[in-house]
């Protein structure tokens, strides 16, 4: 690819990119719902909205899906999932095979080295330093070590167009222009492969799978320019089976360029250095600033190979002193300092007794004030307090001198002020009908004949009873469903064994028909009978179960002959076509091939029969399907 076709590209990106500007927003909008709707751990939650908001790789998705939001929210959330299962944010350079990285000042195997014309990311790879595993596979190892080098390009991409919209943004506001890189976006990054003193390198099948998964599925448009350095003829043979395997666009950014032409996009100082004693410019992929690579001067790996670190979330601020007991509840003022959300996501959902936010208040009720609610319970107008069984609410019984003096019931305050007002009457009455109302009449009449006794009081007592029929009508309810149920599965299951047994008995009755009545039809599959079943059967019935016989063992053996792909019918067909078909093709070939001599055209005629014979084999076994 040549310097002009990589800036047309990189300019129509970044115009795609600017469009796309409020697509990506709303697309960024919608994963963090799916997110937070799905029941992920603090820490798997974070990692994910940390990548949804790297518009850089929703815009690669984007891309590659041909701007379909749909299809481009599918791929993003399958590649979340898969983030999370490969456990990405552990991946660091300490983490992955030891013969990547090494301490002990040994040339690595790849590394990233500055950026080319465009500021795109270059990444250097030596094969003549490929590291060796021992007895580990390659797709064991290598796969890893790529999902670490595409985790980096992609922290430092996003970084590098993070930096440039800044910038455009501040020289828009100055309205300055900034001539050094027009382009917003870096998207793509741009490899190096030196293969110079190569190892034979083994490769897999199932590695190519595995990149290629990495590359395209997961990390997908971000391979610029793939450029090959001192490729020779001895690895023609190695390209043509790789070329197989890849893609039409994979394909076209692999390049076998020549040093002069390397040189249009990596600058000078990148790609070689001259030799001051010889004069001499030498082929090289390191720069002329005498960088030599270490683990401790490789500033990349250490900024954004090291893994992903969630944020310390914040923690809940001091609760203030509940209200004093004699409220029915305790309430937190509004302008408390505790009520801050921060550390809980609006999109969480708690039951109201279970909330982390109420159980860390209750926690510090009863840590810093427990004398102090005690003592304030027993002498805020409450003499005692009796319990009941099961979650039934106990009853205060107020002391004489707390009680009001009037002629009127006395009626409670409501809990809150949020809560509606409840006519004890019709409330009564939609629950147990007319009998309620005359039931609350009397409780009132008494109450209110009662008010000067010192007794229980008369309000609470009413809310008492009610709440007491209201379970008692709950429990005869229940008992009734179930009861109902488990008639309703009686005669299900006597039905069930009813059906059944009309089956059984209509089964043997035509049974025994079939081979009582003379002239009635055989069994369809009389194989499957005992063997014992037809020694007195007639002959008739007998060649007929032989004829079956005969048809199954044909059919084994006629599957069998197309087994192997097709290997036992080549031979069987190879075998019949050397005789008359290959004569008749040498005969001919004879007529066509004048000047050629007899040996050339026998054993152009018995490859001839020999492919005809493959083909026709290879396409029977693959109609019957093996």
């Amino acid at each position: 690819m040549t310097t002009s076709l990589t800036e047309q590209t990189l300019v129509e990106l970044n115009a795609k990119y600017l469009k796309s500007k409020p697509i990506l927003l709303a697309l960024e909008t919608k994963l963090k719902q799916g997110l937070n709707d799905l029941a992920l751990p603090q820490p798997d939650l974070a990692f994910a909205l940390d990548f949804v908001q790297d518009h850089v790789t929703l815009f690669r998705f984007l891309d590659d899906c041909d701007f379909d939001e749909s299809m481009a929210y599918g791929e993003i959330m399958d590649t979340v999932f898969w983030r999370r299962d490969t456990k990405i944010d552990q991946l660091a350079w300490d983490t992955i095979h030891p013969g990547f990285y090494v301490c002990d000042h040994q040339p690595t195997f790849a590394f990233f080295n500055k950026q080319d014309r465009f500021e795109r990311p270059v990444v250097v790879v030596r094969m003549r330093h490929f590291p060796n595993f021992g007895e580990l596979a390659l797709s064991d190892t290598i796969p890893q070590f790529a999902c670490l080098v595409m985790e980096i390009a992609r922290k430092w991409t996003l970084e590098l167009t993070r930096r440039n919209e800044l910038k455009r943004s501040h020289d828009s506001n100055t309205n300055t222009l900034y001539y050094d890189s027009p382009l917003v976006l870096v998207s793509q990054i741009v490899v190096i492969i030196d293969i110079s003193k190569s190892p034979m390198i083994p490769l897999e099948k199932r590695l190519i799978q595995e990149l290629q998964t990495v590359t395209d599925d997961r990390f997908p448009g971000f391979f610029g320019s793939i450029y090959v350095m001192n490729f020779g003829w001895i690895y023609q043979g190695l390209w043509q089976m790789v070329k197989l395997m890849l893609s039409e666009s994979a394909k076209s950014k692999i390049n076998f360029p020549s040093v002069n032409e390397v040189k249009e996009c990596i600058p000078k100082k990148i790609f070689y250095e001259v030799n001051p004693t010889k004069k001499k410019k030498v082929c090289q992929t390191r720069g002329t600033d005498d960088y030599e690579w270490t683990l401790e001067t490789d500033t990349i790996i250490r900024k954004y190979g090291s893994g992903w670190k969630m944020e310390t979330p914040l923690s809940l601020s001091p609760v203030t002193s509940p209200r004093s007991p004699t409220s029915p509840y305790h309430e937190l003022p509004s302008s408390s300092p505790s009520l801050s959300i921060s550390s809980y996501s609006s999109d969480d959902f708690y039951d109201a007794p279970g909330s982390p936010l109420a159980e860390e208040v209750e926690l510090k009720h009863q840590h810093e004030l427990p004398s102090q609610s005690t003592q304030r319970r027993v002498s805020d107008g409450y003499s005692s307090v009796y319990g009941t069984p099961g979650a039934l609410t106990p009853i205060g019984i107020r002391s004489p001198s707390r009680w009001p003096v009037t002629n009127h019931p006395p009626v409670s305050a409501p809990l809150s002020t949020n809560h509606y007002f409840l006519d004890i009457p019709s409330f009564l009455a939609s629950y147990f009908g007319s009998s309620s109302t005359s039931l609350y009449t009397a409780m009132s009449e008494t109450t209110t004949s009662n008010n000067n006794y010192d007794g229980v009081c008369g309000v609470d007592l009413t809310y008492r009873l009610t709440n007491l029929a209201l379970e008692e009508q709950q429990q005869q309810q229940q008992q009734q469903q179930l009861q109902e149920g488990q008639e309703l599965l009686l005669d299900n299951v006597e039905t069930v064994v009813v059906i059944k047994q009309q089956q059984q008995q209509e089964q043997t009755i035509g049974i025994s028909r079939r081979y009582s009545v003379p002239g009635n039809a055989h069994p369809h599959f009389p194989h499957l009978q005992p063997s014992g079943t037809h020694a007195n059967d007639s002959l008739k019935i007998q060649l007929r179960r032989s004829e079956q016989r005969l048809v199954r063992l044909t059919r084994r053996f006629f599957r069998l002959s197309f087994a192997y792909h097709g290997t036992l019918y080549w031979v069987f067909l190879y075998m019949f076509l050397r005789g008359p078909v290959e004569h008749s093709m040498k005969r001919l070939l004879a007529k066509m091939m004048v000047n050629s001599n007899s040996r050339t055209i026998t054993l152009t005629s018995v490859g001839l029969a020999a492919s005809f014979a493959g083909g026709l084999g290879a396409s029977l076994s693959s109609s019957l399907g093996h």
